[in-house]
């Protein structure tokens, strides 16, 4: 008797579905909803005058809690399309924070206040790069966020700089002002970097290219504020003629250093049979040398402080007292520069001493051990 139920064919066995970050979730619905909630808070109590139940502090943390439960999730998240979404919700939060400080700018308020969205929106962007899977589309987040941040970093130098060469001109800019509108572009610019530099690693070729460029920045702010502090002070103060013969000092002391160097490379650095020179002889040809050009610098330097005071008077150049811009203008910028110098040598440099630093840094911030104590000092101070 033939059965009338279809027969059951031997199937393969059924997909199997990935686990999923159901926890993590969670917390980044919470944390996105703490978020709202702050923001709320601090809107309140910034638009309306009557007191509040809650003040604004209170929903600065909130707010704070809730984008590190939100930042826990993106890093753990598994679904390319929320990843995708997080991603572009970040790249939006920086677009937004450009476009208000540049609204702020023309508004003639401070523009730093546009910059406050584009914290967490930088975040949300390194953690979607550093998680995509398409080539193309993390190439274009990372290198995104890295030129954001050398904008930002070259913006604010410039600027600084620019600042402070307009108000030694005559011009109403003070550079007292400084730190409240050019600090915060540097500060996060470097941020920035320093998040498309970890991200990237060494080993892509524009990150490195972008690490010299930060760098050639770095030297930049270092070399200009030390200019800009000494050439202007040291042309006032020599309009006078100088009185204890520093200037004659200098000279004879720079002759006398660059006979000294000319002698110890044409004598003590070859040798007496002309055989080929040894390591000892190079060595004394490289002291020879700079010591001949410091005797060169020096010599110049007594001859142009025995000169300099008929040249200014006469020209009319530096006759009014500088404004002062080492402190703080070019403290900052020297902060900002060596910062930028480190930064630039971790990445590109193979020198042993700054592979073991990093190495080690890095091992160190790698473990829970540190952000355990960051955040047990950090319970103690609130």
């Amino acid at each position: 008797m033939t059965a009338n139920r279809p027969s059951l064919a031997e199937t393969a066995p059924s997909r199997v579905r990935g686990e999923e970050p159901t926890v993590t979730r969670i917390v980044g619905i919470v944390g996105w909803c703490m978020v709202c909630v702050g923001c709320a808070f601090v809107i309140a109590n910034r638009s309306f005058e009557t007191p509040r139940l809650f003040g604004e502090p209170f929903g600065w943390i909130v707010t704070l809690i809730g984008l590190t439960m939100a930042f826990i999730h993106l890093a753990a998240e598994t679904d390319e399309f929320l990843r995708r979404v997080l991603g572009m919700a970040g790249g939006l939060l920086v677009l937004g924070s450009a476009v208000w400080g540049i609204y702020l700018a023309f508004k003639g308020k401070s523009w730093s206040i546009g910059l406050v969205p584009a914290i967490p929106g930088v975040f949300m962007a390194a953690l979607y790069g550093r998680r995509e899977t398409d080539p193309a589309l993390r190439a274009g987040a990372l290198y995104s966020l890295g030129g954001l941040g050398l904008l930002l970093v070259t913006f604010g130098v410039l600027a600084a700089l620019g600042q402070s060469v307009a108000s030694a001109m005559g011009s109403t800019v003070d550079p007292i002002w400084f730190s409240a509108r050019w600090v915060p572009a540097m500060g996060i610019g470097l941020l920035i970097t320093l998040l498309f530099l970890g991200c990237a690693g060494s080993m892509d070729d524009l990150a490195r290219y972008a690490a010299m460029a930060l760098g050639a920045v770095g030297a930049l702010a270092i070399g200009a504020s030390i200019l800009i502090s000494a050439i202007p002070s040291a042309l006032h103060d020599w309009r006078e003629v100088p009185k204890n013969n520093e200037h004659l000092i200098a000279m004879v002391a720079g002759l006398l250093l660059f006979l000294i160097s000319l002698a110890a490379i044409l004598i003590l650095g070859k040798p007496q049979d002309g055989s080929t020179p040894t390591a000892s002889h190079k060595s004394i040809q490289s002291w020879g040398r700079i010591g001949a050009v410091a005797g060169i610098l020096l010599l110049a330097l007594g001859a142009a402080r025995y000169f300099a005071p008929n040249i200014l008077i006469n020209a009319g150049w530096a006759a009014s007292t500088p404004k002062q811009f080492l402190f703080p203008t070019g403290m900052v910028l020297i902060i900002v520069g060596m910062i930028s110098a480190v930064i630039s040598l971790g990445v590109w440099s193979e020198n042993k001493l700054v592979v073991m630093t990093k190495r080690e840094f890095t091992t160190f911030f790698l473990s829970p051990i540190a952000y355990c104590v960051m955040f047990g000092f950090l319970m103690m101070a609130a």
